[in-house]
């Protein structure tokens, strides 16, 4: 029973060279949506990378005392992730190439996560000055 265990393993190697993973971080440099492509720094770097279409892409979103951590998905795909953010990123090799088949965004910077919101309130017309008669 045993080797038939050591066989099932071997074969399993072999049957799936192709399939090796490789699990990366870095930092989006720019996003090219119509072609489905990532510029992205790893290790001082720059390197592009094809997404794949059904590719898992979200966003983790860390809690504190009051709220728990919580993933969301970007349901804009590629071109819903920003710009100079951090991300965790896994690839395989698909066609001869790598491709990003599993996506997580760690890390937004301040601007875009939180877009500036308009006042309520109306802004108060400048006090006019009285003239004063000499």
């Amino acid at each position: 029973m045993n080797r038939w265990f050591q066989a099932a393993g071997v074969l399993l190697l072999f049957a799936t060279p192709g399939l090796s993973a490789a699990e990366q971080r870095g930092t989006v440099r720019k996003v090219d949506a119509s072609r489905q492509q990532l510029t992205i720094d790893v290790s001082g770097t720059s390197r592009s990378f094809e997404v794949a279409k059904d590719a898992s892409i979200v966003r983790h979103e860390a809690g504190d005392k009051k709220k728990a951590a919580t993933i969301r998905v970007i349901e804009q795909g590629v071109a819903g992730v920003p710009v100079n953010s951090t991300i965790e990123f896994l690839t395989e090799q698909l066609g001869g190439k790598p491709m990003i088949t599993s996506l997580k965004v760690t890390s937004v910077p301040v601007a875009a996560a939180e877009p500036k919101k308009k006042s309520a309130q109306p802004k108060k017309p400048p006090k006019k000055k009285k003239n004063k008669k000499p």
